[in-house]
């Protein structure tokens, strides 16, 4: 599983009760992927109502949003990356488009402050 990958990932809860299947986006290289045995996320929710600005939206009408693998609309966490050990990765459910791929590169380093 590589760059740009949706996956559906076992996660716990922010309250840390109990383990959740969650979708994330997968933004580790393919260099870094191949020597670790964990793998850097974006969580991706579908409460696209409390948004932040540091969110890129997937709407179920854009054209590229069936090779997501995502069932409704959703938002890719850019402000929450985090790192999960490979067996906690399911499966793969999809393909992030390069468009949308950009911005979430872009909105990263915003959010980071990285030039």
């Amino acid at each position: 599983m590589n760059y740009g990958d949706i996956v559906l990932i076992a996660h716990y809860a922010t309250e840390m009760h109990c383990l959740k299947i969650r979708p994330a986006l997968i933004i580790s290289s393919k260099e870094y992927n191949t020597r670790e045995t964990d793998r850097i996320l974006l969580p991706i929710s579908s409460n696209i109502t409390r948004a932040s600005p540091d969110d890129i939206l997937i709407t179920d009408k854009e054209t590229a949003f069936k090779a997501t693998g995502l069932k409704v609309s959703s938002a890719i966490r850019a402000g929450k990356i985090f790192t999960s050990d490979i067996s906690l990765v399911k499966r793969k459910i999809g393909q992030l488009g390069d468009k949308k791929l950009n911005k979430v590169r872009e909105r990263i380093k915003k959010t980071l402050d990285l030039k």
